[in-house]
C-alpha cells in the first residue's frame, strides 16, 4: 500500500479500499499539485454527497478510537459530554449550512481537544506518478 493511503485510512472509516484507492488514482491523474490524505477524503465526501447520521458518528469515533491514547471509555464519555452539540454539526451539514466534510473535520478537532492524540507520521505526501498498492 502507498503512504497516501495508508493516510487516507487514518482519516476515514466509511469508505472501501477500492473506493479510496480509485479516488487516489483519480486525483493523481487530474490535478497538478501534490495531493493530500484530506484532499482525498474531501473528495470522497464530495462525490457521496450526503452521509447518515450513523456514517457521522462512525467517522468521528472510529478517528478517535485509532488517534488518541485514550480509551474507549474516556472517548466515549467526552462525546457524551457533548453531544448536543456533536450532533448540531451534523444538523447543519444536513441543512447545508456547512459541507458533512466540514461538520466531521471541526467536531474531530474539537473533541480532540479534550483528548490526547497521538503523533501522525505525515512526511511522505509526494504524489506517486505511479501508483502501485500491494493487497
Amino acid at each position: 500500500m502507498t503512504d497516501l493511503f495508508k493516510l487516507v485510512k487514518l482519516e476515514t472509516f466509511i469508505f472501501t479500499d477500492t473506493q479510496i484507492k480509485d479516488k487516489i488514482i483519480q486525483l493523481n491523474n487530474s490535478v497538478k499539485y501534490k495531493i493530500t490524505e484530506l484532499d482525498v477524503v474531501f473528495e470522497l465526501y464530495k462525490d457521496k454527497g450526503n452521509i447518515t447520521q450513523e456514517e457521522y458518528t462512525t467517522e468521528i469515533t472510529q478517528y478517535l478510537y485509532n488517534n488518541c491514547f485514550d480509551s474507549k471509555d474516556k472517548i466515549n464519555s467526552v462525546i457524551e459530554e457533548n453531544k448536543s452539540w456533536f450532533y448540531d454539526q451534523y444538523n447543519e451539514a444536513v441543512n447545508n449550512k456547512k459541507i458533512y466534510y466540514h461538520a466531521v473535520q471541526y467536531c474531530r478537532n474539537q473533541l480532540s481537544g479534550f483528548l490526547r492524540l497521538k503523533p501522525v507520521e505525515r512526511e511522505n505526501h509526494e504524489t506517486i506518478d505511479t501508483i502501485i498498492f500491494d493487497d
